[in-house]
Formats: structure tokens, sequence, C-alpha cells
């Protein structure tokens, strides 16, 4: 053991099939699979609330404590009618992060979601090459595969992806009545009443190192009020969107100072933090394994690095 024995696993979805907007993003898990997870998780740690995880962080004694808490990104409505039931029955608590563009828009949609619909519907209807041929024409852009337009574009050149829908016919109006993408506001409020807690995830879901210090603090704090305002909520905790890596000690600083009781969470596995008002995070959909191989090695990983003196993460 490396001398911490909590462990925060999180994920996004639980699904049996594919789901189009995500399936060129990353891996996910069934429910037979999620279910067998959370019985490993069982075995091994004691289940905890966001309230008794904030309590032990608060007075040192989270290191040494072997308990688990869940966490869920995005806020996608497979954490309402698939995840939730799960762990409901099971009887463990989780905190699931959400944006507040789409309480307020139920029409929405991140921009990486929005290049995997294109992709999946272009390879679908055998537009693959008539894309190529757009981008070139209007954008000279020219790319060997669709799929790399998960490296080409990004939240400031999302534009290319609303031209290319319109040109390939995509309706993505269709494709939300099919199935939502994202929990209402009614959803999300029955995850409450459930006893399952909310936290916030940024306005935009763009990577923190990419931004400046003014554009982390609003992304961070109108995304926080907004939600808080909307659910009638205090005090909620905040997940780094993409991860927290790059992010300045002055962000953790001035977080500290205006809304000391919001614990902030990133990803750096089991690594302590330069900052003491974040906790790290194991990213579940990043191993091809079971956690009964990964959770183990990765252990080992933090002990080695721990020995080398290398396990915090420091902060300029």
């Amino acid at each position: 053991m490396s001398g911490r024995h909590f462990v925060l696993p999180f994920y996004h979805i639980v699904f049996p099939s594919t789901r189009p907007h995500i399936r060129y993003l990353y891996r996910y898990f069934t429910p037979e699979e999620f279910n067998k997870q959370i019985d490993y998780f069982l075995k091994h740690w004691q289940p905890i609330s966001y309230e008794e995880l904030i309590k032990l962080h608060q007075n040192g004694n989270l290191n040494k404590s072997k308990v688990f808490h869940l966490t869920f990104d995005d806020g996608l409505y497979e954490c309402y009618d698939v995840i939730a039931p799960i762990l409901y029955k099971k009887g463990v608590p989780a905190t699931f992060f959400v944006h507040s563009q789409a309480l307020e828009n139920p029409a929405f949609c991140f921009y990486r979601f929005k290049i995997s619909l294109l992709i999946w519907h272009a390879r679908k209807n055998g537009l693959s090459q008539k894309v190529k041929i757009l981008l070139k024409k209007r954008y000279d852009i020219q790319l060997q595969s669709i799929k790399h337009l998960l490296k080409t574009v990004d939240h400031k050149n999302i534009h290319v992806i609303d031209f290319l829908w319109k040109e390939t016919s995509f309706d993505y109006d269709k494709y939300l009545s099919d199935r939502p993408i994202y929990m209402s506001m009614n959803e999300i409020n029955k995850l409450m009443e459930n006893g399952f807690q909310i936290g916030s995830h940024s306005l935009n879901h763009i990577r923190f190192n990419t931004l400046s210090f003014e554009d982390q603090w609003r992304e961070f704090e109108e995304d926080k009020l907004k939600i808080e305002t909307l659910l009638g909520l205090k005090n909620i905790p905040f997940a780094f969107p993409f991860g927290d890596q790059g992010v300045k000690i002055s962000f953790f600083n001035k977080v500290k100072k205006h809304y000391p009781e919001t614990l902030l969470f990133g990803s750096g596995l089991f690594s302590s933090d330069h900052a003491d008002n974040i906790v790290h995070r194991v990213p579940m959909e990043n191993f091809h394994m079971q956690p009964e191989k990964s959770i183990p090695a990765l252990y080992f990983h933090h002990s080695v690095k721990k020995l080398l003196g290398r396990e915090t993460i420091y902060r300029k």
C-alpha cells in the first residue's frame, strides 16, 4: 500500500450499447461490468458520502481512511436511468458533476460530443469523403481520416462542425428525441432527493491549462453559482474538465479565499497535492482492465513514486 488508503474512482457513463456522441471519445463500461466494479470496491473499501469525504479531508484523516467515493462527470442522462439505480440499490453514495449550460438549455452539446456525432453520422451514411472535401474546400483542412477531427477541432473553431452538420443534414433534434444526452433539472432533483450530491464542472468544459487566469475563474465561479442558484444548494464541489494539469497555485488560493468550503476534484490518480483544497481521482475509463488489476497496479506505481519523492503535485 502506498500510504494513501482511500480511492476516488470516477466515470462518465455506463450503458449496454453504443452512444454515438461518446463512441469516438473514450471507452465506457456496461451495467454488468460496472456492477462487478462496484462490488470490488465494496469488498475492499467503505463507501462514504460527499459530506463524510469532506469532513475526513478537513480533519486530516482522509489519507489513513480505507474509504471510497464515486464521482461522475458531465451529468449525462445515463447517470439518472442506469447508474443511480445501481448505486441506490447497493447503498453507495456518489457525486454527479454537471454543467449549468445543460441545465439551462436541454439542446446544449459539448463540442467533443458534436465531433463524435459527426464522425458517427458520416460513417453510418457513407459521407466521410464528402466531409473531407467540404473541409478542404471551405477551411483548407486536409484529413487522412475524419477521426482526426478530434485533434483538429476544439472549442475555438467548433463552427466547423456546425457547418458540417448542416451540409450533411445531421438532425440533432431527432437524435435528442430518441434519447437525451444530459439529465434534466427534474432528474437531477430526483437524484438529490435520493441522497446524491451534485457538483459543478465548468461553463464550457474547456481544458483549464489553455485558459487565462481570468477565464479559469469565470468558468469555475459562474458555473458554480448558477448551479447553486438553480438547485438551491451551497458550497458544492467542483471537478476540473479534462483534469487539473497545469493549473497554478494562485487559482487554488483564490478558491480557498472566496469559497473555503469548496472541495476541488482533480484526476491525478493517487497523488497528493501542493494545494490543500483538491483531492485526486482515478479515471476508470482510462484503463482497459477491471479494477482488481488496475487499482493494485496504480497503488504499486504510486508507491514507487513515493520512494522517489515524486508522489506530490507541486504547482507554480
